[in-house]
């Protein structure tokens, strides 16, 4: 269930991607690509330690050699152990453990490929779109970081010695939660026309989904006693997905990596008593930055408080001091460029403002 979700998931980011301008979605839809083909190789895996397990050819040369028989029979028996026909049912065991392997290196390969070709991909020049395309695009964007979180709490209680990947998936489905709300936050970006910011994003998340295809090229399950497993002991997870919170999953890696807890350290514990004060503060000072308007050389400005044209002259260019919004509001009109109107097959030009 989880990887058909995946996969519808994938296949809609990039739908969305395509017609929606916002490269952040393609991204999105790379990561969902690489959880799907990670889940299809640990139902490879699980399905590998299902099958039941057979004995080795030696074994069952040993029992017959233990019983009564022939030196005649007893000779064929052993080389009816020794033949490849006896050793099928071993192949068959190990089938689907290839299978995960194959599954790992090409999801791997895949995924590197798709982020070559994500990356040109360039929608500056294209239109910004409307609030209402921008909202449904990102509420479909929150519901699936919604069933991301599900799924990582659903996958920290199960056992792992009846699911070994669950730790690993767990800290997946944190990562792609974490994913899917940027892309959430990258459609008000593009409505907003803040390319910068959304540039920083997307090349943030490109690096994650580069990390974790490079870490599923690591170490492969070695065979043995050991059931078979799909191993996703990657780092960039590790860093970013141990616990809900992002901050303290990091802080968490680089205790564990360096064995310095940085929560207790002066500077940290500084900055985390002053940072509501701090916020407060900045928020505060940005709503009343609304209360300055600086009008240009070829502008006017007209105040607008509460709804009602204030009275007298207009702005002159400069700076100007007046209430914050949403008491006041001004208009800056360019009152010193030619503008055209066009009335039916007759174009009027005027120098000034539009009449009323």
């Amino acid at each position: 269930m989880l990887g058909a979700l995946a996969l519808l998931g994938a296949a809609g980011a990039l739908a969305g991607g395509a017609t929606f301008p916002d490269p952040l979605l393609l991204d999105t839809a790379v990561t969902l690509g690489i959880a799907s083909g990670i889940l299809a190789g640990v139902a490879l895996a699980q399905a590998a330690r299902a099958r039941p397990p057979t004995r080795p050819p030696k074994s069952r040369e040993a029992d017959s050699e233990s019983l009564p028989a022939e030196p005649a029979q007893a000779q064929v028996t052993a080389e009816q152990n020794t033949s490849p026909i006896t050793q099928l049912p071993r192949k068959a065991h190990g089938s689907e453990e290839d299978w995960a392997g194959m599954a790992r290196t090409g999801t791997a390969a895949a995924g590197a490929a798709a982020i070559v070709m994500v990356l040109p991909f360039n929608f500056a020049a294209t239109l910004a779109p409307t609030p209402l395309v921008a909202g449904i695009v990102a509420a479909f964007c929150l519901a699936g970081a919604g069933l991301a979180a599900t799924a990582a709490r659903y996958l920290a209680g199960v056992d792992p010695s009846r699911l070994p990947e669950s730790p690993g998936l767990c800290r997946g489905a944190r990562v792609a939660a974490w994913i899917l709300v940027l892309a959430a936050v990258s459609c008000g970006l593009v409505w907003a026309g803040l390319q910068a910011i959304l540039r920083i994003l997307e090349f943030a998340v490109l690096a994650v989904n580069a990390a974790v295809c490079y870490g599923l090229f690591g170490p492969r399950q070695v065979r043995g006693d050991v059931a078979p497993t799909f191993p996703l002991d990657i780092a960039v997870l590790s860093v970013l997905g141990t616990r809900s919170n992002l901050i303290a999953s990091i802080l968490d890696s680089a205790e564990a990596q360096f064995g310095i807890d940085l929560r207790s350290t002066w500077a940290l514990t500084v900055v985390r008593r002053s940072l509501e004060p701090l916020v407060i503060g900045l928020c505060l000072l940005a709503w009343l930055s609304t209360s300055l308007t600086v009008v240009g050389v070829d502008e006017q400005g007209l105040v607008e408080r509460l709804g009602v044209p204030v009275g007298g002259d207009p702005l002159t260019p400069g700076l100007h001091l007046h209430w914050p919004w949403p008491m006041d509001r001004v208009f800056r009109i360019p009152v010193k460029q030619v503008q055209a109107l066009a009335v039916g097959t007759c174009e009027t030009r005027f120098l000034g403002t539009l009449p009323t």
